[in-house]
């Protein structure tokens, strides 16, 4: 394994006034779900990708070189390479297979630290999580192919439970090798009390409905400027842009693993009129959510 310009994560940075340590609490309420499962050739040999969850891939013939934020990785046969966010480019070698796990990791206002690659070295522990993982999702699809690509829904409680619980122990082998490359997944420390209550409580608000403004600011017993201007000083975003990335995410991430329609999309995040959500997507990403959708099945 090599590795080029290797940074190291950035220390949190307080940011305000009362100098008390607030923190979200966030690990009570973390969620997993399995988003895409393949042993196979990689489905793209070399391409640029915006990383939006937890990917991982092993390595079982071939090479793969990955570069992200300025620095590059190489992954050899047995090793795994893991990306936890940022823009990346890819590029396996002609004779790659490959066992790609994609997994979305719901920790609200909780971020990974630390490299956003990681090369691990071979780990019989992980390779059995991952071969429980694949046993979970093998009954209806053939073994180690998620069932029908993208947006995989499972049909009872009873296989919700059954693959849940592989995903779980695939994390709880995976976590503690990241750990030891730096890589963690961390809450927020916030040394304001009034933006942790309402960082809290923006995590909890639908999605699909109005931005409330004055009744989050006034659970802090702020008016919603002097709010707006404490998330800017120490977050360097308002609520309500806190609030719209989490919009934006559950966009992408339907756009990108669902089958869901477009309109359905857009219904689920409060737009009645597909040219609203369109036009909303765009400004934030540059392109349609119809293309980004078939760019993302390229």
């Amino acid at each position: 394994m090599r590795i080029r310009n290797r940074s190291t994560p950035a220390e949190p940075v307080p940011g305000g006034e009362s100098g008390v340590d607030s923190r979200a609490p966030v690990w009570g309420g973390v969620r997993s779900r399995l988003l895409y499962y393949y042993r196979d050739v990689p489905t793209t040999f070399q391409a640029q990708f915006d990383t939006l969850n937890l990917i991982v891939w092993r390595l079982i013939k071939g090479t793969v070189r990955v570069v992200c934020s300025g620095n590059e990785y190489e992954a050899k046969v047995g090793e795994w390479v893991v990306v936890t966010g940022g823009q990346r480019e890819q590029e396996f070698s002609s004779d790659a297979y490959i066992e790609s796990i994609h997994i979305h990791v719901d920790a609200p206002a909780a971020e990974w630290a630390g490299p956003q690659v990681a090369v691990l070295s071979s780990s019989a522990a992980l390779v059995r999580a991952s071969a429980a993982l694949s046993r979970a999702v093998a009954d209806k699809s053939g073994p180690g192919r998620t069932p029908g690509g993208p947006g995989f829904q499972v049909d009872d409680f009873a296989e919700q439970v059954r693959q849940q619980g592989a995903v779980w122990g695939f994390l709880g082998q995976l976590v503690p090798l990241l750990q030891t490359q730096g890589v963690v997944l961390v809450e927020p420390v916030i040394d304001d009390d009034r933006i942790a209550r309402s960082m809290v409580q923006v995590d909890a608000l639908p999605l699909d409905k109005p931005w409330p403004r004055d009744a989050v600011a006034l659970a802090t017993g702020m008016s919603a400027s002097q709010l707006d201007r404490v998330w800017r000083r120490v977050q360097g975003r308002t609520p309500f842009q806190y609030w719209d990335a989490r919009r934006l995410r559950f966009a992408r991430e339907r756009l990108e693993h669902s089958a869901d329609s477009i309109k359905q999309v857009a219904l689920a995040l409060g737009f009645v009129h597909m040219p609203q959500f369109s036009n909303w997507f765009h400004a934030r990403l540059g392109v349609s959510p119809r293309s980004y959708r078939q760019n993302c099945a390229q």
